[in-house]
């Protein structure tokens, strides 16, 4: 065996090819895209983007004014 052949063989065995992974994007629901379309508007108007907890409290507060 040629020592070129040697190199080939002892390159391919020593350095395996990382395999890709495939990745499935998830389908997005008419809800996710109702919900991403309303983040876009206010994005664009230029509006505060609530955290959970504001969003919590903000719900808190109308319901003590339905009552």
């Amino acid at each position: 065996m040629s020592t070129t052949t040697k190199k080939k063989i002892k390159k391919s065995i020593a350095k395996p090819r990382a395999a890709k992974a495939k990745v499935a994007t998830p389908e997005i629901s008419e809800l996710g895209k109702k919900l991403r379309e309303i983040r876009a508007r206010i994005e664009a108007s230029g509006g505060p983007l609530l955290t959970r907890e504001e969003i919590e409290q903000e719900i808190a507060e109308q319901r003590r004014s339905y009552y």
